[in-house]
């Protein structure tokens, strides 16, 4: 896949949205309406349906009848092959100026798409917008409640602001297809976090990520538990792995700041608290990388920083998570 990412030339002014699906049926129809009330115009739909099981390739054709009024739907089909595979092939078949990924249970804001395809054409020297998304809990058939919202925020350094603040689902960003030509396909062979390593490397490759502030949509979180939270602690390995990926571009580039650096042992630091009952090899593993990154590391808060100077580093983080019970599932809020 990486040796032919050659996209074909994009159409002035059509957004893609590219929606991999594997066994989508229940949330998928909801998913769509949310891209057909866009008030944003022209769209194309790229549907890729993942080997499903269930009734998913029947609504991709069901709504493949109803484009029209400047709303296109395709809808390919593979194998089992995964989500990368689904987002890459989707991808490679698209026209649009601006690529849009979102996935097959999450929703998009009515205004989403003509807000952020407004700040792209205002702003030709950003290639990728980014704005805030919203949990949206499932608590029993036919009922949703509203979570927390997340988002990173405007940042005068968007790889500081990846490695250290909140992870972002995919239907925040909307991207120029350039940048997603730069970028190259996802990664295949990362089996978790795969959002978060194909945005941070899009940024170590050069992207300029803008913020626009506002919702953009729904990150739906339900009783179908994610591979990620099936197996913690392969995804806890997982995400350390991009860590060490991205120290390693960024040191090749010549690229690791300060606040980068520092920005990575905090995330090294919370992969530590939550592998601890897990993977003690992992957690002394990350602890290294915290004072590889950051020798003399020391925590932010007054009482941890004290401690942290009179036990020592090692010592205080190793009581900490003791004491605490800390098992932030993975994926969840910071992936």
């Amino acid at each position: 896949m990486v040796e032919d990412w050659v996209l074909p030339p994009g159409e002035r002014d059509l957004v893609s949205v590219i929606i991999p699906c594997r066994n989508g049926e229940r949330f998928l129809p909801a998913t769509l309406e949310s891209v057909f009330e866009q008030q944003y115009r022209p769209i194309e739909i790229i549907l890729i349906d993942d080997g499903s099981s269930d009734g998913s390739r029947r609504i991709m054709e069901e709504y493949a009848g109803r484009q029209g009024g400047g709303i296109t739907v395709r809808c390919l089909h593979q194998e089992k092959l995964g989500v990368h595979s689904a987002r890459n092939r989707g991808t490679m078949h698209s026209r649009g100026e601006f690529l849009q990924f979102l996935d097959s249970d999450d929703l998009l804001r009515p205004d989403k798409l003509l807000e952020q395809a407004g700040e792209l054409k205002s702003h030709r020297g950003s290639d990728v917008v980014y704005g805030e998304g919203q949990y949206l809990i499932c608590i029993g058939p036919g009922e949703e409640r509203a979570g927390r919202v997340i988002g990173l925020g405007a940042s005068t350094d968007i790889i500081v602001s990846f490695v250290s603040g909140e992870w972002l689902p995919p239907f925040c960003y909307l991207s120029r297809r350039l940048a997603v030509q730069k970028c190259g396909p996802w990664d295949e062979a990362t089996p978790y976090a795969e959002d978060f390593e194909y945005f941070i490397r899009m940024a170590i490759n050069g992207a300029r990520f803008l913020h626009k502030g506002g919702l953009n949509g729904y990150y739906r979180k339900h009783s179908f538990a994610t591979v990620s939270e099936r197996d913690p602690l392969e995804h806890l390995r997982a995400y350390r792995a991009i860590l060490l990926k991205v120290e390693k571009s960024l040191r090749n580039k010549g690229e690791l700041s300060g606040p980068r650096a520092r920005g990575l042992a905090e995330s090294h630091r919370r992969v530590a608290r939550s592998v601890y009952a897990l993977d003690s090899d992992c957690f002394t593993a990350s602890l290294d990388d915290v004072l590889r990154l950051c020798p003399g590391f020391l925590p932010t808060k007054h009482k941890a920083r004290a401690a942290s100077r009179l036990m020592g580093f090692r010592n205080y983080e190793r009581l900490a998570a003791f004491v605490s019970g800390f098992r932030q599932r993975p994926g969840a809020d910071w992936t």
